[in-house]
């Protein structure tokens, strides 16, 4: 199985390209994307998280603030890249496999991590969505947000002040969508992914299948 994994930055519109010139090149029978069965048609549907769903995970409704942040200032919907992905598997005759953790199962997750660290988060993240309103907010979304040396210490980071977030977010769904793909029975897939989850899944595909070939990442020009 050859696997290509085109990382995205999800409100980026050179993603949208990236992603949709790549699926049209290397035409693959598979086309896997970060996506689960509810936020899929949540996402065809152009439905928004209600109040209520917000006040129930107040975490995940920061973090869901400050996508829309990212996007109204990238003008930008999110998942315009995945909808993209979507068209051009179609164009190619390609399949679609939604790759990614269950929502509701990431969600009950989110709500076992200790308080103080949501809370640091949370407060955090409220303050991120200020930053990427000031002038070099758009520069470094366009030019960061997929470059491996930005994404490495992003990373480190991330796990470091964040530990039990960092392993629900990127490594326990990391697993999941890496085990979803070597199901696929594909020659060749296209998975469209976040950029922060394309080395760590990489890896683990490369162990689950030593003897198979695993394209480099393609890269935005």
């Amino acid at each position: 199985m050859n696997v290509i994994i085109v990382p995205v930055a999800h409100v980026s519109r050179t993603s949208i390209k990236h992603v949709r010139d790549t699926i049209l090149r290397e035409r693959p029978d598979w086309v896997a994307l970060e996506l689960d069965s509810e936020r899929w048609a949540a996402l065809h549907r152009k439905e928004q998280p209600t109040p209520r769903a917000l006040a129930a995970n107040p975490l995940f409704g920061i973090l869901w603030l400050l996508q829309r942040s990212l996007a109204a200032r990238a003008k930008q919907a999110p998942g315009a890249e995945m909808l993209a992905a979507s068209r051009a598997a179609a164009e190619v005759g390609a399949q679609v496999a939604l790759i990614d953790m269950p929502i509701g199962l990431t969600l009950a997750k989110i709500n076992e991590i200790p308080f103080r660290e949501r809370l640091r988060i949370v407060l955090e993240a409220v303050l991120s969505i200020g930053l990427f309103f000031l002038p070099f907010g758009k520069r470094l979304l366009e030019s960061e947000l997929t470059s491996e040396p930005f994404l490495e210490r992003f990373r480190e980071e991330f796990a470091g002040q964040y530990p039990n977030l960092y392993k629900v977010l990127i490594e326990e769904r990391n697993t999941w969508m890496a085990g979803e793909v070597m199901r696929l029975p594909a020659q060749k897939v296209v998975l469209v992914c976040g950029a922060g989850h394309a080395a760590g899944i990489q890896k683990l595909i490369a162990q689950s299948a030593p003897g198979g070939y695993i394209m480099p990442f393609a890269q935005f020009t």
